[in-house]
């Protein structure tokens, strides 16, 4: 479970993490976690975040996209081809195409072994 402070935007996260969902980093315990936590290493405001089955997803005032949890079929965008590679903390997400971080991301959207975002490209271009 994720919740977003809209006021301060900071993201608190409680319930299982399996896999890293809940993006506490190495500092989630074994059992879940039912007080919610701040995710600490989102350190700029976030405005939209969407959760999939085990997999979490933030956009930042910045329009950077971060994401974290299962990562087996590649959902993650972090650029790792291992399906072993879960992410346990928000990760940056790279464009596919350049490896660069992706950018003026709006929005996103999850599910269970997906996710789409919207990006806006330079020169005003829109994809």
């Amino acid at each position: 479970m994720l919740c977003i402070s809209l006021l301060l935007g900071k993201v608190f996260s409680w319930g299982k993490s399996n896999d890293g969902q809940l993006g506490l980093g190495d500092h989630t315990p074994p059992e879940a976690t039912w007080t919610p936590r701040p995710i600490t290493s989102l350190t700029d405001k976030v405005v939209r975040v969407s959760c999939g089955h085990s997999v979490s997803y933030a956009v930042t005032e910045k329009s950077e996209l971060f994401s974290w949890g299962f990562g087996v079929n590649l959902q993650l965008g972090n650029g790792e081809e291992d399906p072993e590679l879960d992410a346990r903390a928000p990760t940056r997400v790279l464009s596919k195409k350049h490896g660069e971080p992706a950018k003026l991301v709006r929005d996103v959207s999850a599910g269970a072994q997906h996710a789409m975002f919207i990006a806006e490209f330079g020169l005003g271009m829109k994809m």
